[in-house]
């Protein structure tokens, strides 16, 4: 890692990770570490087969934060934010949480719980995806606490920076994130330059290409959401050109078909952009198969949807076979997650299938 960063004219920085099974807290190797040039010391348990209470992951830190090295704790998602918390969160020093891709989303809440409670603790939001999601979490707890991870390569580095760059940030927030806040911590020159928003014309494009998203919700996942009124999902269709949105209901998917897929009514009537995929139930079919003749002749109507594994389920599973069957040799398709996928698309030949979250 040193020499690939030294070899890079200054564009890369190093930082550290260490098994901490693997330390012996007798020997410097932290201060030697820290004299060799890196900067920090990122913690990897799950990669590493380490809980994080065990004490000598927490001698691993405490001895990498005397040496003055700036700790990472990584972690997948927010059960592990929490032991990271429980097992760091007292740390003479600045702990930087950075999440492995996943859904961010899910990850808001706790965030704001826990940064809250440590002011010594700083966020990545490289998964933050929810419309609005940034912006909430800088109001509440300050750009200055957040910065950005792209996780590339197991992301693509360019979703991360396009979600900062869509935010709806002051310049100032905006450049904090970017790199103000890592700048600080790490005692490095800030940078003058503008945000990638202004300054990036990959983004521009992107922005003003012409666009149709299949995979729209209308409804809550009750979680922190802040922008997701018929009025706000308009804006966002017209910021990012939107030609078209194919949308379902969470409502629907959770429990209420009727109520759901009539939402997705709403939201059609809304904004002439917008067409519905109806939702369907394996537990419920003649209320499923009600609800697609309900909206089978309104032509802003385009298929139906599942997630069949929320049921425990497989696509090719018999509850399903009275929807697909009455889809078969239509225009409709049934968009659906990827278990049974396959199977059924070899029993329903002249029907469509879209794969939800094939990545």
């Amino acid at each position: 890692t040193l020499a690939i960063c030294q070899e890079s004219d200054g564009c890369l920085l190093p930082m550290a990770t260490v098994k901490s099974a693997a330390y012996d807290c007798t020997a410097s190797y932290m201060r030697e570490l820290k004299q060799a040039g890196f900067l920090g010391l990122a913690l990897f348990p799950h990669l590493h087969y380490v809980c994080w209470s065990q004490a000598s992951l927490r001698r691993t830190a405490e001895d990498a934060v005397a040496a003055g090295l700036i700790l990472q704790a990584v972690v997948r998602d927010a059960s592990e934010l929490a032991a990271a918390e429980a097992a760091l969160g007292d740390i003479d020093g600045p702990l930087l949480i950075r999440f492995m891709a996943g859904g961010g989303y899910n990850n808001v809440a706790d965030i704001l719980a826990l940064g809250s409670r440590h002011d010594q603790l700083y966020f990545d939001v490289g998964t933050v995806t929810q419309s609005g999601g940034i912006d909430f979490l800088a109001e509440r707890l300050g750009a200055d606490r957040l910065y950005m991870a792209t996780n590339a390569p197991l992301c693509y580095e360019a979703a991360s920076t396009y979600l900062l760059a869509g935010a709806s940030l002051s310049p100032r927030d905006c450049r904090m994130i970017e790199s103000g806040t890592l700048a600080g911590l790490l005692d490095l020159a800030p940078t003058e330059d503008p945000p990638l928003r202004e300054a990036d014309a990959s983004w521009r494009a992107f922005v003003e290409r012409p666009k149709i998203d299949t995979h729209w919700h209308t409804g809550s996942w009750m979680l922190i959401e802040p922008r997701i009124t018929p009025e706000q999902m308009s804006e966002e269709f017209d910021q990012y050109n939107y030609q078209k949105v194919i949308s379902n209901s969470i409502l629907a998917l959770n429990h209420d078909l009727v109520s759901g897929n009539e939402q997705t009514a709403a939201l059609i009537d809304h904004d002439p952009r917008v067409y519905g995929l109806v939702v369907i139930s394996p537990r419920e079919p003649e209320l499923s198969l009600a609800e697609i003749e309900k909206y089978r002749d309104n032509p802003r109507f385009v298929g139906i949807k599942t997630i069949q594994d929320f049921y425990f389920m497989r696509l090719d599973d018999p509850g399903y076979a009275p929807m697909l069957a009455a889809i078969s040799g239509t225009d409709w398709p049934i968009m659906a997650h990827l278990p049974g996928m396959a199977e059924a698309a070899a029993r329903y030949p002249e029907t469509g299938f879209v794969a939800a979250h094939s990545t």
